[in-house]
């Protein structure tokens, strides 16, 4: 197969085939796989980071919901952190309303936190 470059649109197409490929969209196509690229590394890393560095608290089931359309089970815990009541979830569908689970909460930000177990089994 031979490379032509069409002048009249700025784009690059092939003999024979019927791709064309815009230069703009091949940019954005480009920008949006490194967006996301970025972002699965980004939140892979503060998950290790908060395997490594994060505290240990007891949390309790307090909700249970079917969502999206593959019916997961998404369970919802609370936990108190000097006084302060925070929340989370977890899909799971072993838990049960009024299970304890132990989670990991970053000292300085407990909202962000995370079910122990998932953490442990996903990385």
């Amino acid at each position: 197969m031979k490379k032509m470059r069409d002048k009249k649109n700025d784009a690059f197409s092939w003999k024979g085939s019927y791709i064309t490929i815009n230069k703009k969209s091949l940019m954005l196509g480009i920008v949006i796989v490194l967006f996301f690229v970025v972002l699965i590394v980004k939140n892979s890393y503060k998950e290790e980071s908060l395997l490594e560095n994060g505290l240990t608290a007891k949390a309790y089931i307090y909700n249970i919901k079917i969502v999206g359309g593959k019916g997961i089970s998404r369970s919802f815990y609370r936990f108190n952190v000097k006084g302060v009541e925070y929340n989370g979830f977890v899909d799971n569908e072993n838990y049960s309303i009024g299970d304890s689970i132990s989670i990991l909460y970053k000292e300085t930000k407990p909202s962000y936190n995370r079910d122990l177990f998932h953490l442990k089994n996903n990385y």
